[in-house]
């Protein structure tokens, strides 16, 4: 869509690309968001990491747990809930609980049933892994292999030259937080699209003024990027001062060039 403006790959010969999509997901493309003017950065290719449960049917049979009853308890375990407040000392304290989560050994020792005062945990009847969550597509970079890729999308109604300034500074800002070897490398950059649209209008405006001044019988000069009509009268330095106040910033002092005959 109009909103794709900026694509990048993150390349890394000593990472795989689990490891590439974690560094896009949890760090860069937050960074990548603040970025005044984006909408969104969308994850593209590699492998999202993810826990895997694999349940032994025997065992749940052997214990008398169904299995809604385990999915339930690794759902309930994995929330932050918040509580009232404790006074103490004209004081009031945020009661809040903290269940995220942390990692497989934590899934592991979930109390999914307790019988006659002897807990049965997620390890006593189930594996759990760290593995690849299931992949819709892929992404390619020159034919080379996989790779990890981000897509930057603006707002609606910014300007896209300089959405893509901003992605391009914030992208050196946080290059140095990288892991080392891992680097950003440009695959879709709009500006280029952009300019050479902007050369093409200017240019083919300047030929038909160009055509049009000729067709009222005099000539047009282009210089410093402006244009002056060349009508054979003389330029008084009045003339010329009021030109050149009227000339764009980037384009000061320009040279007008003396009309022939005079």
């Amino acid at each position: 869509g109009v909103g794709w403006v900026y694509q990048y790959a993150l390349l890394a010969k000593d990472k795989t690309l689990a490891e590439l999509r974690s560094i896009q997901d949890w760090y860069l493309r937050y960074q990548l968001t603040k970025a005044h003017g984006v909408a969104e950065v969308a994850s593209i290719g590699g492998f999202v990491q993810t826990y895997q449960v694999t349940v032994d049917p025997d065992k749940l049979r052997a214990y008398g747990i169904p299995l809604m009853k385990v999915a339930q308890a690794i759902r309930d375990s994995n929330r932050d809930v918040g509580g009232r407040v404790v006074e103490m000392a004209e004081t009031e304290y945020m009661v809040r609980g903290r269940g995220y989560l942390r990692g497989r050994e934590d899934i592991e020792r979930l109390v999914v049933k307790a019988e006659k005062g002897t807990p049965v945990l997620i390890r006593d009847i189930a594996r759990v892994e760290l593995v690849p969550d299931e992949r819709r597509g892929l992404t390619e970079l020159n034919g080379e292999g996989e790779v990890v890729s981000g897509i930057a999308m603006a707002r609606y109604g910014q300007n896209a030259l300089e959405v893509i300034h901003n992605l391009k500074t914030k992208i050196a800002e946080v290059s140095s937080g990288l892991p080392e070897g891992v680097t950003v490398e440009t695959v879709y950059d709009r500006s280029d699209l952009i300019h050479r649209a902007i050369d093409t209008l200017k240019r083919t405006l300047i030929e038909e003024v160009r055509s049009y001044a000729k067709a009222q019988g005099f000539d047009l000069v282009l210089a410093d990027g402006v244009l002056y009509a060349n009508t054979g009268l003389d330029i008084t330095p009045a003339v010329l001062a009021n030109l050149k106040s009227r000339a764009p910033a980037a384009a000061t002092s320009p040279a007008v060039p003396k009309p022939a005959g005079k």
